[in-house]
C-alpha cells in the first residue's frame, strides 16, 4: 500500500512537471490502469485459485507494477506510458486479489473480518508515512528520487513475499 500511495500521490506531479502532460492525458493514464485492473481481476482470481500459489501471483503483481514505474520513468510517450499503465493495472489485480485471498486462506471464518481490518489499518500507516517520506525525498532530491523510493518499496514487498513463500513451502513439506 505504501508504494501505491506514493504512486497515486506523485504520478500526477511527475506527469505535469517532468513529462509536461496535460490533465486529460494524466487522467487517461489512471483510467487505463483502472480499466486494466477491472478487466484482469476476475481472470487473476480464477488463476489464483487454480494455481494455489497466491504469493507467487503477489510477487508477479508487484513486479508488473514495477514495470509500470520503469516505463513512465524511461519515456514520456503517451502510448508507451499507457501500455505501462495497462501492465501495472494487471499487476494491481494480481497483487490485491492474491494478497487478500492468501490472508483469507489462513484465517478462520469467524475472525476473518477482524484480522483483515487490522491488516488494512496497518497498511494505512504505510499509506500515510510513505507519501511524507517521498515529499522529503523530493525536497532534498528530485521527483525522480520519489520513484526510486517507490521501486525500493516494490522490491522490498517482493522480497518479503518471497521469504513468506519460502517459509510457507518449507512448512508444507
Amino acid at each position: 500500500m505504501s508504494a501505491y500511495a506514493v504512486f497515486l500521490t506523485y504520478f500526477a506531479l511527475y506527469a505535469a512537471h517532468i513529462m509536461h502532460w496535460d490533465p486529460f492525458a494524466t487522467s487517461l493514464a489512471f483510467t487505463v490502469s483502472g480499466i486494466s485492473t477491472l478487466a484482469a481481476a476476475p481472470f487473476v482470481g480464477y488463476l489464483s485459485d487454480r494455481m494455489g500459489d497466491r504469493l507467487l501471483l503477489c510477487m508477479l503483481g508487484m513486479f508488473l507494477i514495477g514495470i509500470e514505474v520503469v516505463v513512465f520513468l524511461s519515456t514520456s510517450s503517451h502510448p508507451w506510458v499507457y501500455v505501462g499503465m495497462l501492465i501495472g493495472g494487471v499487476g494491481g489485480a494480481c497483487y490485491m486479489d492474491s494478497f487478500f485471498a492468501h490472508i483469507g486462506d489462513h484465517i478462520l471464518d469467524e475472525s476473518r473480518s477482524s484480522v483483515i481490518g487490522k491488516i488494512v489499518s496497518a497498511a494505512e500507516i504505510g499509506s500515510i508515512v510513505s507519501p511524507l517520506v517521498a515529499a522529503l525525498l523530493m525536497e532534498v532530491g528530485s521527483l525522480y528520487s520519489v520513484f526510486v523510493f517507490n521501486l525500493v518499496l516494490i522490491a522490498a514487498a517482493i522480497a518479503v513475499q518471497a521469504a513468506m513463500r519460502s517459509r510457507y513451502k518449507t512448512r508444507r513439506v
